[in-house]
């Protein structure tokens, strides 16, 4: 795309779930960016439909982003996210550059070969996270809210982790590098009684851990928290 801007979309995957601080990232890199719901608000409660996505091969980073429904639903996957996983892979195919967060990051995990189940451990809040490559992916604590776990794609590297679970693989995240104070107060609106269910329900006890692990809630992605690269 020589001689025009560099151009991004983002994927809501439903309607809470934007790009918050990653959309500032990528803007503040040069970025024109694009956006397109796939499940609208008004349908949030029968998520189930025919999506038809635009041509990945219009932009030179695309980037699913979170979704409160498992990516491994059948009903689900038998639609739109089946579709969307045909989409990054033909995104892939074409050189597009794939960076996938929360249930973004799963879908692109589950595309390419890896495995998305339910977690005996949901991570709710701030947890430490170990990385093998600082540079790209600061350690410390991150804000998490998932209820399910990944194991990478065949040839894929895993660059962090916390202890329940890997978090960071090539161009997928399951932490919120884009989570703001209004993402975590709808998050906490939406989620509570999946909280409640995780913790009569599971195997192991649902943790949380919403004390901030710094004084406050950090405004601004962390370096290397928007790196994106090639697909798995």
């Amino acid at each position: 795309m020589s001689g025009v801007a560099s151009k991004v979309l983002f994927l809501y995957n439903e309607h809470l779930a934007t790009e918050a601080l990653l959309g500032d990232a990528f803007t503040e890199s040069g970025f024109d960016v694009d956006t397109f719901e796939v499940v609208p608000a008004e349908r949030i409660d029968d998520p189930a439909g025919d999506i038809v996505f635009p041509d990945p091969t219009g932009y030179d980073v695309i980037v699913p982003l979170g979704a409160r429904w498992p990516v491994y639903d059948d009903v689900l996957r038998r639609t739109w996210v089946g579709t969307e996983m045909q989409l990054v892979r033909d995104a892939a195919d074409a050189g597009v550059a794939l960076l996938g967060v929360c249930f973004g990051g799963q879908l692109l995990a589950q595309a390419f070969g890896g495995s998305v189940t339910r977690s005996t451990v949901p991570e709710i809040g701030w947890y430490h996270v170990d990385t093998d490559q600082p540079d790209l992916v600061p350690g410390g604590p991150w804000f998490q809210w998932h209820f399910d776990r990944w194991t990478p794609p065949p040839g894929a590297t895993e660059i962090a982790r916390t202890a329940n679970s890997s978090q960071r693989s090539c161009s997928a995240a399951r932490w919120h590098c884009s989570f703001t104070r209004r993402s975590i107060r709808h998050c906490s609106i939406c989620g509570w009684q999946k909280i409640a269910t995780a913790k009569s329900s599971a195997p192991g006890s649902a943790t949380t851990n919403c004390a901030p692990a710094q004084p406050n809630l950090q405004t601004t992605p962390q370096h290397g928290s928007v790196a994106w690269s090639a697909a798995f």
